[in-house]
Order: C-alpha cells, then structure tokens, then sequence
C-alpha cells in the first residue's frame, strides 16, 4: 500500500527491527524473571517453539548490516523471510490459544484477528504482485 507511512516504514525498517529486537530481549528477560520468582516452568513447546523464535529474532538481528548481506547473499533474505514468517505464527499460534482461555478470550480474539488480518493483507499484496487475477466463481 503505497503512500507516506509505507514509504518512511520501508525506509527505517532496519532501526524498525533492531527495535522489535531490543524490546523483545526486555520482555524474554521479565518472562524468565517472573517465571522464577513465581517457581514455575514453561510448557516444552513453549521453550522449544519460542526458543527458536528467539534465535531467528537474533539472527536476523546481528546481520542487519550492509555486510551481512553481501556475505549471506540470497542466504540473507531466505533467513529474514523464514524469520518473520516465524515470528508472525508465534505470534498468531499465541494469540488464538488464548481465545480458548475464558479470562483472555478477548485479547485473543482482537490481537488473533489483527495477524489474520496482516496475513491477509500480506497475501494479498503477494497475488497483486504476481499479476494475478482471483478466479471467478460462477
């Protein structure tokens, strides 16, 4: 969606990622901080699903540079596809698992429908990209 806010987006989306970065190594931080105060331990799907996460997170974090890039080569932009695609279905899978949850059905259900919502959107600016035409049913 071309225009102003998409253009200055696009143009500082390194510092944009740097700062999801950053922000999420804060919350990893007090997640792990309330869970031992509290004595619990997270489920294993949680440590093995969100781990992973987080190294993607980082990853793509430290080769956010100009050379990193050129040495990844097309390395680079599978390794940040693959991420974001990741993270995003962190992000959705956490999100709809709380809309089964009575005391967090609503936060599930509105931030749930935004990432369905950005997928949506996400896959359909990759139709109209490919110049294609959705099928007429008849």
């Amino acid at each position: 969606m071309p225009g102003a806010f998409s253009k200055a987006a696009l143009a500082r989306r390194r510092w944009i990622g740097l700062g999801f970065a950053i922000s999420h190594t804060v919350h990893l931080v007090a997640l792990v901080m309330a869970l031992r105060l509290a004595g619990q331990m997270p489920e294993p799907v949680t440590v093995i699903g969100g781990g992973f996460a987080y190294v993607l997170l980082y990853a793509m974090a430290f080769t956010s540079t100009g050379t990193a890039q050129r040495r990844l080569g097309k390395w680079w932009k599978r390794l940040h596809r693959f991420g974001i695609y990741y993270l995003w279905l962190i992000f959705v899978l956490s999100y709809l698992g709380r809309a089964f949850d009575p005391e967090r059905r609503w936060i599930g259900v509105i931030f749930g429908s935004i990432a369905l919502a950005a997928a949506g959107l996400r896959l359909t600016a990759w139709v109209k990209s490919r110049g294609a035409r959705p099928v007429a049913v008849t």
